[in-house]
């Protein structure tokens, strides 16, 4: 078959026609599973972000089609320029909406003004509240998109206050259903660095970097002559200093894969993947550079003693390491008094919190809790992933980053285990170097 006659499958300007023909059957079978499920949790949402679909991808879902059905419906004025803003805001929330269904999140939009002037984030985006308004209500007159939780504003604690939040439909999906691999972000970007939350003279100076950014650029390179789902590039960020942060972050990383295993059916080059991965990675870390033990399977006695669910443990550890000092602990048992999605309940945390105290003494004497580990182990992570992409390239052996865990072709999975073994090792007795005895 010729790039001209391949008319109806997922293809792109240099991707070979054999792996086009793969992506598109794959597309169709995830997505098809993935409209079969349940919707997501109130707490499973995710902000509006501008996507764009590759040329190809733009052709094959028909969207000039929906648009030209759906625009006449959403703005009625005939001026030029509000036809236009209302076809690119349309555009937007449709290509929102499509992949909030591959990450299995609602897509949460507020509606209140104050989000919407010109120094804040959707107006910077180019969305405004009555425009987004008038397109939310039609796409679901029209049964492209369904309503969940209806946004309000908490008085007594701002924090608390939620979005509206909407999501795709089988109708809507029907134009896109062999789209996921057509989800694109630019490769070559001008910094692979992000610094946020930094005071603006304590971002670093290049120099301080160099070689990370020289290495992260020479990895987007190589990945740019592979194909995956939601392509798009991979970057390094940091959270209010060099401490804190530092792991690599890619659109592949956000494909549903806890509730339903959807990224882990994707495919690498038309194969299928493998994904090793560090199991709690950062309680071993922190075991690692305390001189601690811990078993094959951490969690195994924390769900003999308390009935909780491995997800559920696993979920507290994420809300406790993540904390960043005791004072947070109140606010996190109060949240638990409303439902959320790991089923996690107040007392069930309090059981949770003490079982991991008498089986690992050593997280409460020294402090792991309450004390901003998450954030100093994200930056472990990062260090093993630049020696994991120089190992990459330097074997031809394309991978791709989910935080603890590493995708890959199938037959590529020993080895890329045991390189992730490898630098697990050399990054933990590097830190241990420097004479930690406290986290």
């Amino acid at each position: 078959m010729t790039k001209k006659q391949l008319s109806s499958s997922v293809y792109t300007s240099n991707k070979p026609v054999k792996i086009a023909l793969l992506e598109e059957e794959n597309s169709h079978q995830l997505t098809a599973n993935l409209m079969q499920q349940p919707l997501p949790h109130n707490d499973d949402s995710t902000a509006i972000q501008l996507y764009k679909l590759s040329d190809f991808g733009l052709r094959k879902s028909q969207i000039g089609i929906l648009l030209e059905g759906v625009l006449p419906l959403v703005v009625k004025s005939t001026r030029a320029t509000d036809i236009s803003l209302y076809r690119q805001n349309l555009r937007h929330i449709v290509f929102a909406l499509v992949a909030s269904v591959y990450r299995q999140e609602w897509l949460a939009i507020s509606t209140r003004d104050i989000h919407y002037r010109s120094d804040a984030r959707l107006g910077k985006l180019g969305f405004s509240r009555r425009r987004i308004q008038r397109i939310l209500e039609v796409l679901i007159a029209e049964g492209y998109a369904i309503a969940g939780r209806v946004g309000y504003r908490h008085l007594g604690d701002p924090s608390l206050s939620k979005c509206s939040q909407y999501f795709a439909t089988a109708k809507l999906m029907e134009y896109f259903s062999g789209c996921l691999y057509e989800f694109q972000s630019e490769m070559l970007l001008d910094s692979y660095h992000e610094f946020n939350d930094f005071p603006e003279v304590t971002i670093p100076a290049i120099d301080m970097y160099s070689k990370n950014e020289a290495l992260l650029k020479e990895y987007n390179r190589f990945m740019a002559d592979h194909w995956w789902a939601k392509k798009g590039p991979t970057t390094r960020s940091f959270s209010k200093n060099l401490e804190r942060g530092g792991r690599v972050n890619t659109a592949y990383q956000t494909i549903v894969n806890r509730r339903l295993p959807i990224r882990e059916r994707t495919l690498l080059d038309g194969e299928r993947i493998a994904e090793p991965d560090f199991s709690a990675n950062h309680l071993r870390l922190s075991a690692a550079l305390l001189g601690e033990q811990m078993p094959d399977d951490p969690y195994d006695a924390i769900t003999t003693a308390t009935g909780a669910t491995r997800q559920q443990a696993k979920g507290f550890i994420t809300r406790v390491l993540g904390c960043v000092s005791i004072r947070q602990k109140g606010g996190q048992i109060k949240s638990l008094y409303q439902p959320n999605k790991d089923g996690l309940t107040a007392d069930l945390y309090r059981s949770l919190l003490h079982a991991f105290y008498r089986e690992y003494p050593w997280l409460e004497s020294q402090q792991v809790f309450y004390n901003d580990t998450g954030a100093r182990m994200q930056l472990l992570e990062g260090e093993i992933a630049l020696k994991m992409f120089r190992w990459a390239i330097d074997t031809n052996t394309p991978l791709i980053s989910v935080h603890d865990s590493f995708a890959c072709k199938w037959y590529h999975e020993q080895h890329v285990w045991e390189a992730m073994q490898e630098f697990w090792i050399e990054t933990v007795n590097k830190k241990k170097d420097k004479s930690i005895t406290s986290l």
